[in-house]
């Protein structure tokens, strides 16, 4: 399930809820979801490729949420920018993740020429809120969603990929039952393991049900999406390997009897590797740093048991370039 997908059960279930409050403006959930999916819809027609990057240059506004949850229904990657750093500091940050995306208010705009220029990668600028030169505003944006494809995701309560078919389906759920069986002790910690994912799954839940009020509780909601869109990868491909060969049944057991044993089990198929840990890694240091001692909070409650602790001194694994929000 992707992190978007909490926020439209929210919409399914409250749409007549106010989600965002700017100012004197209020919008519904209902409003909110059609907007991020004009935004989505738009991308796909744009050109959108896999799953590149995407940034958001902007002080406080509606439009920001609003893009940030498109890129996330559209299947981008989020990545953080401050405002309030240094042009170099920026450029240096998007060339380093190769952005390819970039959604700016019209405030920044002779900083955004200058970007465009020094970082090549950069191939899609949105300004959010009038029209920009050769960059359209949010709404002529939105107006080219018309030619665009959706992309096949699970649905929103995260039932599988319409294109597995039910028995290879079954068949994984059939062998990971027979390792329940013959290891008690290990099916224990798994359920322990899956009591803490619905913790934080709760949680993230209450976050959605209220209007976001403050900058930590956004970061905290999109650390969430990066981290739920890692997950959801490696998740899926595990099952499929686990499914169909011998290999993988073997290793699921194997898992199994380490735990039951009290030992430590090999790396489990669909967790994340150390490379995704360190990538989300250095997502949360970026965020904690534009977001504060608040964000880092949440992280540590939701995230610690499986990313590790972090604190406003810590360095993430394996950084070796600028770390997002630094100024």
């Amino acid at each position: 399930m992707r992190a978007i997908d909490y926020f439209d059960k929210s919409a399914e279930a409250q749409p007549g809820r106010v989600a965002v409050i700017d100012g004197d403006a209020q919008y519904t959930y209902r409003e909110v979801r059609a907007i991020t999916e004009r935004i989505a819809r738009a991308m796909w027609a744009d050109g959108l490729k896999g799953e590149q990057c995407a940034a958001i240059y902007s002080h406080n506004d509606a439009r920001v949420l609003f893009c940030m949850l498109g890129i996330m229904r559209a299947g981008a990657v989020w990545v953080p920018m401050n405002y309030r750093n240094a042009v170099d500091a920026n450029v240096e940050y998007l060339n380093y993740v190769e952005t390819a995306w970039l959604f700016y208010h019209s405030n920044f705009k002779e900083s955004v020429a200058e970007i465009a220029t020094r970082v090549p990668s950069l191939k899609h600028m949105v300004c959010i809120d009038a029209e920009d030169g050769d960059h359209p505003s949010l709404e002529t944006f939105m107006n080219s969603e018309d030619t665009a494809t959706e992309l096949d995701w699970a649905d929103t309560y995260g039932n599988m990929n319409p294109k597995i078919s039910p028995e290879f389906f079954n068949q994984v759920q059939a062998a990971i039952g027979q390792v329940e069986a013959k290891y008690p002790a290990g099916a224990a910690f798994a359920k322990a393991q899956a009591a803490d994912y619905q913790h934080r799954a709760e949680a993230l839940n209450e976050l959605m049900r209220r209007p976001v009020k403050s900058r930590a509780e956004a970061s905290v909601l999109y650390f969430a999406a990066a981290y739920y869109d890692l997950q959801a990868q490696a998740q899926s491909s595990a099952r499929a390997n686990a499914s169909v060969s011998r290999a993988g049944r073997a290793l699921y057991q194997q898992i199994a009897g380490a735990m039951a044993e009290g030992t430590t089990p090999p790396t489990l198929p669909g967790d994340l590797d150390a490379g995704q840990v360190a990538q989300l890694r250095r997502l949360a240091l970026g965020l904690s740093q534009d977001a504060g001692p608040e964000f880092l909070r949440h992280y540590n409650l939701l995230f610690r048991s499986e990313l590790g602790p972090l604190t406003a001194y810590d360095q993430a694994p394996g950084v070796t370039g600028p770390v997002a929000g630094a100024a």
